[in-house]
């Protein structure tokens, strides 16, 4: 049988990525809030506002509770949208859907550096068809362009070409990827440390100078090209506070006990991956049990054939990436923080199986074929559950109530500020200020901290465990003779103390 050439490949894969634009692209959302941050500065940037008007009232004293702005990549992308489509979260979920669609094509480019076009195609629906992947596409986050723009930064990088205009282009597409997420700075760390084994080279072993002057000068022009763009993106078109995002991590990992973290975030990662795998129950556990132990015990293996042959940039990446991911003292950020490196871990598991096919004299792709495709076999019940909810609307704030209770905040006389659990979905859909409940302090230190933001309401949800704050119902019942209800609707109230 004649396999497809190049052309007929990439075509064969646009087609069969197309119902990214159909699976859970939604209208509603959940209530993780961080999409109304981005929301709030993509609306900033169409209001010529400033990018840290976020509608937050920060208290100094108990620290700080989140940051004032993103970085504008990820804002920027969907203002674009919302500049000729409206601000919807329907139209957000469209953009989201393109950049997934992009991650795909982007691996297949990346994969097909080391395996055959079939395989390629394969890999790529291991990521983009996994249950947990299509469920992912519930959430609007920047992880996903971030992943499409780390890989495409890393494919440019590797390129052949040699023309300063190549290099400036690189270096813009990384510091749109720094951007968009700060994890970003990786790509240039990854650089030092190529830059660091290309002179160890040269002094060492008397590699070609021509090869490290060109090196240098494309080292340099990267990251003069990739540091501008960032700052003139951050700080001369949308100006960001860059000093306090730094603060804000360098506070996050200030004291932190790094041996500690490495093993919990170990096993956490750990536990992660095998649930991204963990694609069928019932009589296919033992075959999914199977399947994802093989494919997570011979990660490190190809890591070692990867050092074997020498690191590569992208070997680099993974590594400084990993130690960040690692040691960073966060147990939440899911698969979505695997995403973006995905496809190393992938390359270094087929990469390890094709070493191991060589151990055993078989020279046939068939084997690598046929687990590929039972993996994606297995993805069939959990994606047949995906699109069975996909009518369901998100518990969250475009919910009948929720809209009822936020216009009502809008309409309230003054300038309030409310406290809630989720206060960038409520400064974004009311309009008006929110306050939050600090969870460094004790209940009797509410009231000061309240008088402080000069949050005089507070609004409760009793029927959605994701935004049912334990601590601010506990501080209304112990103010009842201050604190009286003005507001009901289905399962919010909205208490004041005026």
């Amino acid at each position: 049988m004649k396999l497809p050439d190049r052309k007929s490949s990439l075509f064969i894969l646009i087609v069969l990525l197309l119902p990214l634009f159909y699976l859970n692209v939604k209208d509603t959302h959940d209530w993780g809030d961080d999409f109304a941050q981005y929301f709030i500065q993509a609306r900033n940037i169409l209001e010529d506002r400033p990018q840290t008007d976020n509608g937050l009232v920060f208290d100094q004293q108990t620290g700080q509770y989140a940051l004032q702005a993103y970085p504008v990549g990820f804002p920027l992308f969907l203002s674009a949208a919302w500049k000729f489509f409206g601000d919807s979260v329907l139209v957000s979920s469209i953009v989201l859907s393109l950049f997934f669609f992009g991650f795909g094509i982007i691996s297949f480019f990346y994969f097909r550096k080391y395996f055959s076009e079939v395989i390629s195609i394969l890999l790529v629906f291991v990521i983009i068809y996994n249950p947990s992947t299509i469920g992912f596409k519930r959430e609007i986050l920047s992880d996903v362009p971030f992943s499409f723009l780390l890989l495409s930064g890393v494919l440019l990088f590797r390129s052949e070409r040699r023309s300063i205009i190549h290099f400036v282009i690189t270096g813009i597409v990384w510091g749109f990827a720094l951007s968009v997420r700060g994890i970003g700075a990786s790509l240039f760390l990854a650089l030092g440390l190529v830059l660091c084994q290309k002179l160890t080279g040269y002094f060492l072993k008397r590699d070609s100078t021509v090869a490290l002057r060109l090196f240098l000068k494309k080292s340099l022009v990267i990251t003069i090209a990739g540091l501008g763009f960032y700052f003139f993106l951050n700080s001369f078109l949308f100006p960001i506070p860059s000093g306090s995002i730094l603060g804000f991590y360098a506070n996050a990992v200030e004291g932190q006990d790094y041996g500690k973290w490495l093993l919990l975030n170990l096993n956490y990662y750990y536990e992660v991956f095998l649930n991204f795998f963990s694609t069928m129950g019932g009589n296919f556990l033992i075959l999914s049990t199977f399947t994802k132990f093989l494919l997570i015990i011979l990660i490190v293996p190809g890591i070692l054939v990867a050092i074997y042959r020498k690191l590569a940039f992208d070997d680099w990446l993974f590594l400084v990436y990993l130690v960040v991911l690692l040691i960073y003292p966060y147990l939440g950020g899911g698969f979505r923080f695997l995403m973006p490196v995905l496809p190393f871990i992938l390359k270094y598991i087929f990469i390890a199986i094709n070493e191991l096919l060589k151990f055993v004299r078989v020279k046939s792709a068939v084997p690598i074929t046929v687990l590929l495709i039972v993996i994606l076999l297995q993805y069939i019940p959990g994606n047949i559950d995906q699109v069975k909810s996909m009518a369901l609307p998100e518990q969250g704030p475009n919910e009948m109530p929720a809209v009822r209770t936020f216009n009502y905040l809008h309409n309230l006389p003054g300038e309030p500020v409310v406290v809630f659990l989720k206060p960038r979905a409520l400064s974004f859909y009311s309009g008006r200020k929110a306050a939050y409940v600090a969870r460094n302090i004790g209940l009797d230190q509410l009231p000061a901290l309240f008088n402080r933001m000069n949050a005089h309401y507070f609004l409760l949800c009793h029927e959605n465990d994701e935004v049912n704050d334990v601590l601010l119902k506990s501080f209304i019942a112990g103010n009842k003779e201050k604190v009286k209800l003005i507001w009901q609707d289905n399962y919010f109230e909205l208490y004041s103390d005026l």
